[in-house]
């Protein structure tokens, strides 16, 4: 069985070797910082876009119901959008940061075992090490996709659908 405290502490444990590294904490940054940009921008035109579109579809009055409508859509957009974000976050960000997780590990090994000998940095290494690691990840996120898709189908087949999905669950 594993133990959960050693699990628990590891996440202080790397902040430590960040601490005793802090040359490897930019390698940490640079794909959360390319994140948060890119999610912020992507949930700041989103709303605009639905803000517009419910303009559009509500009638322009002052009717207190259709204020309650307003807001109503404005709550169930806000954890809508919540959802996808945590779910693509998981996806997006991975793939994001997939470059920078191989470069943070292949430095973090270089601190911590000095035996073995890291190639020095190269922006050509780089960018070629990064296209074999997208397209690593983007195969990993398509048989993630595939499989999730055929649950999904799966789900829809009346009464049978949900004892086979929940069967594929658990294994």
């Amino acid at each position: 069985m594993l133990d959960f405290s050693r699990g628990f502490y590891s996440l202080l444990r790397g902040g430590r070797l960040f601490m005793r590294y802090p040359r490897l904490l930019k390698l940490v940054l640079i794909p959360l910082l390319i994140n948060v940009v890119v999610f912020s921008l992507a949930i700041y035109f989103g709303m605009q876009f639905f803000h517009n579109f419910v303009q559009s579809l509500l009638p322009q009055g002052d009717a207190w119901y259709w204020l309650v409508v307003y807001y109503g859509l404005w709550v169930l957009v806000g954890l809508v959008t919540l959802v996808l974000v945590f779910f693509c976050f998981a996806v997006v960000g991975n793939l994001i940061a997939s470059p920078f997780n191989e470069l943070l590990s292949e430095r973090i090994e270089s601190y911590l075992l000095p035996e073995v000998e890291a190639a020095p940095f190269s922006l050509k290494f780089f960018c070629r090490d990064m296209l074999r690691v997208w397209l690593v990840e983007l195969k990993k996120m398509s048989f993630f996709v595939a499989a999730m898709l055929l649950l999904l189908l799966l789900n829809l087949l009346p009464v049978v659908g949900n004892l086979l999905y929940g069967g594929c669950l658990f294994c």
